[in-house]
């Protein structure tokens, strides 16, 4: 485990002190607990619950983003926002992505994407709806992300492809926009495009590009 990871540990298990677990292996450092939280997002009813959680931090971190999974069964199979595999599905990964580098520590990561998860559960669990605007779960959320984005419109085919040339060519300031608004990407989107052509979230497009094929081809067949 290198400094800077045991420095975040430090600082993560200061605000969140029954987080004490600390497991390191060949691939992952785990950080486990009850996680105790109070919130009162935007002036909305305040929640204070605890969750059993793991928090996976990869080798890679934070080339590689980590992921929780809740030990204690009280998320529910029915929940909308969990992953096949169990972990908890906080974001789409480039929001996830975007979110841990305003907030750049693993106190960020809980505190900006981990404990609104989980607040967003228990107001779930007790309203039947979810408290903050939602993207959809899994490929259609991540094709609704880059097109929330781009303030995208038009033909779906179209939009894909463009996301594509980012992926392929990275940034080129005189292809047209992906927006669709007929633009050069210098004179449009072009720090949405910058951005996505960084070689950290190229990463991610690449995951999401995958998804958003799989998607538009399963929806002509």
């Amino acid at each position: 485990m290198n400094i800077d990871l045991q420095q975040q540990i430090s600082e993560l298990q200061e605000a969140y002190s029954s987080l004490n677990q600390v497991n390191t292996a060949e691939y992952e450092t785990v950080i486990s607990g009850p996680l105790c939280f109070s919130s009162t997002p935007d002036g909305m009813e305040n929640i204070c619950e605890t969750f059993n959680i793991e928090l996976h931090v990869p080798r890679k971190y934070p080339v590689y983003m980590p992921y929780v999974v809740e030990t204690g069964g009280r998320i529910s199979k029915d929940f909308h926002h969990l992953n096949d595999d169990g972990t908890l599905c906080l974001a789409v990964p480039m929001e996830v992505r975007r979110i841990f580098q305003n907030h750049p520590s693993l106190l960020g990561f809980v505190d900006k994407l981990v404990v609104p998860y989980l607040y967003g559960y228990c107001y779930w669990s007790k309203h039947g709806k979810m408290p903050f605007d939602e993207a959809q779960h899994g490929a259609a959320g991540i094709f609704e992300h880059y097109k929330d984005v781009f303030h995208h419109q038009s033909e779906d085919r179209e939009f894909i492809r463009a996301l594509y040339n980012i992926y392929r060519y990275g940034y080129r300031g005189h292809h047209p926009c992906p927006c669709g608004s007929g633009k050069i990407i210098r004179k449009c989107h072009s720090a949405e495009v910058k951005q996505l052509s960084d070689d950290i979230y190229r990463m991610d497009l690449t995951h999401d590009l995958l998804a958003i094929f799989e998607l538009y081809n399963g929806s002509k067949k």
